[in-house]
């Protein structure tokens, strides 16, 4: 995993969570890395990677990443998102995608989340038995953009999390 790009990731899940204490790895796998971080009600795990691949050439892709969260003390579990650095084009959905399954994902400042936990559901289910995860958003300035996540070891980093919240 390239250390850069996570810990740009990692930096904007820290701005959304100011209370958390610092992350702490409980292992790469493969592509992925699992983390987890606070205690008690406050205790999240994660697991996050960052594109193999993005378009257009045009835009300023660092920082970009996909995460799938844990939050036991809230009872959140599966919930997706995906970070940019730039603005996401407001009621415009993104969409996740893997072979023929899509599922939208609505836009909220520089993040993208599946409409509920049903969603979450059927987006982390289809993770696991895929090979590939694209989102495809639009910037707010009109861009659109595509990103490639592998999913190889993210069953097992998604293992390591669940574990470690007791899930």
């Amino acid at each position: 995993m390239r250390i850069i790009p996570l810990l740009a990731g990692l930096a904007a899940f820290a701005i959304a969570m100011p209370a958390l204490a610092a992350p702490k790895l409980l292992g790469t796998f493969t592509d992925w890395d699992a983390f987890t971080t606070g205690s008690g009600n406050a205790k999240v795990c994660y697991v996050i990677t960052v594109p193999k691949r993005t378009k257009p050439k045009e835009v300023d892709h660092n920082g970009v990443f996909f995460m799938v969260s844990q939050k036991p003390g809230k009872k959140v579990t599966d919930e997706t998102r995906f970070g940019a650095r730039y603005e996401l084009k407001a009621n415009k959905d993104g969409t996740a995608i893997m072979g023929g399954f899509k599922e939208p994902m609505f836009n909220s400042g520089k993040d993208a989340w599946a409409y509920d936990a049903a969603s979450d559901k059927r987006i982390v289910e289809r993770m696991k038995s895929s090979q590939l995860l694209t989102i495809k958003e639009m910037a707010a300035n009109g861009d659109n953009t595509e990103y490639d996540f592998s999913l190889s070891g993210f069953t097992a980093a998604m293992d390591a999390a669940s574990k470690a919240c007791g899930s």
